[in-house]
């Protein structure tokens, strides 16, 4: 639970607490480190900074209600599909 508190205080100051409370739970529950995850403002889109094994929350939810994915190089790797 403080693990979860902390991850929310920092991600509430650059997004919805919605989001915020949605990634850091996930977060803490997969065990996934704080420094592996970088912010990026959409799902449906690329900004050409992406980096290939990286985590992202997604500022904006995507149409399926995506939040989190990890860039394959490619496209955004959602949690449950192969490679994630």
């Amino acid at each position: 639970m403080d693990n979860i508190k902390l991850i929310y205080e920092s991600l509430s100051q650059e997004t919805s607490p919605g989001i915020a409370l949605k990634v850091s739970t996930f977060m803490t529950d997969n065990s996934i480190s704080p420094a592996k995850v970088s912010k990026h403002p959409d799902p449906t889109q690329t900004t050409g900074d992406e980096v290939t094994n990286q985590y992202y929350y997604f500022e904006k939810e995507g149409p399926g209600g995506e939040f989190f994915g990890k860039w394959d190089g490619k496209k955004f790797l959602l949690p449950g599909e192969e490679g994630f």
